[in-house]
């Protein structure tokens, strides 16, 4: 245990008994694990900026396109 599950455990211990403290604290700290996976997984890595900056681009200049084409008519 950490020292942020130990004063957890402390603070808790009292009043839900020893056994109940520690199954909750094991919930707490699976719990925040699996959100931080979660918000881990969402951030971009720098492969997709690149693929998204290049569909970005290629958008962009596909728009210009069409929009030139439109003007000529």
């Amino acid at each position: 245990m950490s020292i942020s599950e130990i004063s957890l455990y402390n603070a808790l211990r009292k009043r839900l008994g020893e056994q109940e403290t520690e199954e909750l604290v094991e919930f707490v700290k699976s719990e925040v694990k699996t959100e931080l996976e979660t918000k881990t997984n969402l951030f971009l890595t720098k492969e997709d900026k690149v693929d998204l900056i290049k569909w970005m681009v290629g958008l962009w200049v596909s728009a210009i396109g069409v929009i030139i084409a439109v003007i000529k008519l």
